[in-house]
């Protein structure tokens, strides 16, 4: 299945916090894209109505805060999730243009048999991928999806997790650092596979990402000593000449980690990475260094963050920011 899909251009949002009033659109940047604003104004909430859609997937509590969403990609194609509430009448009339709903009336129909006739109204959701000839898990095979979540939560059951993971599991972040070591690896081992069929000299750098990314970590670790361990396909750390495992790391070194190890995994593909507040626990230098050491990493990467942290847009991103105040319009 092949697209030239590459990023998202625009993002609508009807009826936000189920407040029929309020409306949120934002056009966006094939690049960067900084949503910002004070604590509890939605920037956390639109990244989540954004992965969910990309996704192809609504639970009911996001149901009951939104009417639709539409997101359109840089190709002028579209995804849309709607909640639908109208009279059967209308519902019927507006069957004859649209597959969904024809469907879901069809369905409706061979449920219910003869008590259909006594629905006057119903609500359901809609989510339509027509626009891209797709079902909605296919999106993946169109274009990669990141939505990196750099909050340090304590597992409530920490056994049931060391025991399916192997690992000495006390966090989220540890979760998603021991599934991003199994893609780091395969990573490595697709490079020399792709390396031996297209008949590389032996003094090709196919490895000048991976370079990039334990150049970027060692400089980031350098004040504590830390180092990537050179003699381990897996990530470990020299600090001291003591090997130290990514779960000995502090909480922004994790985030930092995982971060630029999402980033890496990406194979220079074009890639939508949501990130919501990843500054958290990072040090102000880091903050700074984020948005460029990503896009190092994976130049075709679309980069949507939601943050109030000025230390992120400091080095000439500023010209991306999108304060979310200005994006929900009241009608």
């Amino acid at each position: 299945m092949k697209s030239k899909i590459k990023s998202i251009s625009k993002v609508e949002v009807k009826h936000l916090w189920n407040d029929p009033h309020l409306n949120f659109e934002w056009n966006l940047n094939s690049d960067v894209n900084i949503l910002a604003g004070d604590n509890g104004t939605g920037k956390s909430t639109i990244l989540v109505l954004i992965s969910s859609l990309l996704k192809g997937t609504f639970d009911d509590n996001l149901n009951e805060i939104v009417k639709s969403i539409k997101i359109t990609f840089d190709t002028g194609q579209h995804i849309v999730f709607e909640n639908i509430e109208d009279t059967i009448e209308n519902l019927e009339f507006r069957a004859k243009k649209d597959k969904k709903i024809k469907e879901f009336i069809q369905q409706l129909k061979r449920d219910k048999g003869k008590e259909f006739n006594k629905i006057e109204s119903l609500g359901f959701n809609r989510i339509s991928f027509e626009s891209l000839h797709i079902q909605p898990n296919q999106i993946s095979e169109i274009i990669g999806i990141d939505y990196i979540k750099t909050f340090d939560i304590r597992l409530k059951d920490k056994n049931m997790a060391e025991h399916i993971l192997e690992q000495p599991i006390r966090t989220d972040l540890d979760i998603q650092i021991t599934q991003l070591q199994t893609k780091y690896l395969n990573y490595q081992v697709n490079l020399g596979k792709r390396a031996f069929l297209a008949k590389l000299p032996t003094n090709h750098n196919i490895d000048e990402k991976i370079n990039i990314f334990k150049q970027s970590i060692n400089k980031l670790f350098k004040s504590t000593k830390k180092q990537l361990n050179p003699k381990d396909n897996y990530i470990s750390f020299i600090q001291n000449k003591i090997v130290l495992k990514p779960f000995q790391l502090s909480s922004g070194e994790k985030q930092i980690l995982i971060v630029l190890l999402s980033a890496l995994l990406q194979d220079d593909k074009p890639f939508i990475s949501l990130m919501d507040e990843p500054e958290i626990s990072l040090h102000t230098d880091w903050q700074e260094q984020l948005i460029e050491t990503i896009l190092k990493l994976n130049k075709n990467a679309q980069i949507i963050i939601a943050t109030h942290s000025p230390f992120v847009i400091s080095h000439g991103w500023g010209n991306k920011v999108s304060q979310i105040e200005n994006l929900i319009k009241s009608k």
